[in-house]
């Protein structure tokens, strides 16, 4: 009889119950037919060859030839390891996901990890998408920096942000590219302030009502985007004070 502390084991290791059944067979019986590991494992044969196919899949049997009989050998039970690799792997590959669902403590709070530039990009679009006519869009940046990520894109992001009816602030780093924007190349919506010359910044901050942005710009690209009307406030206080400090 299966003993049904080693079965649970297996079970919680990753197999399911039939197939803890049969595995448990197989390492009892050493070779064995189809035949014996139904009857040894009270699975039924025709279930049995699905499962046997399952568990070679999983690296815990193998089939083998003797004369004209088919037998199948259980792996060592240090073969579960690959099973927990897997898992492991499945659950590493799961974790930006769940990072992004993290829930910060407080009412309607969140924080959201985003890696590589296509997913940064996508939240550029997501808070002009978000904002509503009237609403404060407010940057700290180092445009030439962040341009230069995708020229083409951010082009056509700005053309977009600049017909909308928001208002734009932006408190840029001293380069060719702000100076421009500040002067002729200036949108209708947009306010820009110059941070004094040698400010250097490697990640931008973006605030708008709901949701503040901060975008590493350099290697490894990555955002953090934060639901939190708290922090989102704190930030833009301390944009204010920056903002009043320069001047126009």
């Amino acid at each position: 009889m299966a003993d049904p502390h080693l079965l649970n084991i297996l079970q919680e290791v990753g197999l399911r119950e039939k197939e803890a059944l049969v595995y448990y067979a197989a390492l009892r019986l050493g070779p064995s037919s189809v035949l014996a590991l139904s009857r040894h494992s009270g699975v039924k044969r025709s279930t049995v060859y699905s499962i046997l196919e399952s568990l070679k899949d999983k690296r815990l049997i193998r089939r083998e030839v003797r004369g004209i009989k088919e037998v199948f050998t259980a792996e060592g039970p240090q073969s579960l390891d690959f099973i927990l690799e897997e898992r492991r792997r499945t659950f590493l590959e799961a974790l930006p996901q769940l990072s992004a669902l993290h829930r910060l403590e407080g009412a309607e709070s969140v924080i959201k990890f985003y890696e590589g530039l296509s997913a940064v990009k996508q939240i550029y679009l997501d808070f002009i998408r978000s904002v509503k006519i009237g609403d404060d869009y407010l940057v700290l940046a180092d445009m030439a920096l962040w341009h230069k990520l995708d020229p083409e894109f951010f082009d056509d992001f700005v053309e977009k942000r600049g017909k909308l009816n928001i208002r734009v602030r932006m408190i840029l780093t001293h380069s060719k590219r702000a100076l421009h924007r500040k002067g002729p190349g200036r949108r209708p919506n947009e306010r820009t302030r110059i941070l004094p010359a040698g400010t250097t910044l490697t990640t931008n901050l973006v605030i708008i009502p709901t949701k503040v942005l901060i975008h590493q710009l350099v290697p490894p690209i990555m955002g953090i985007v934060i639901e939190n009307q708290n922090i989102i406030r704190m930030h833009r206080e301390m944009y204010e004070l920056i903002w009043g400090g320069l001047g126009e």
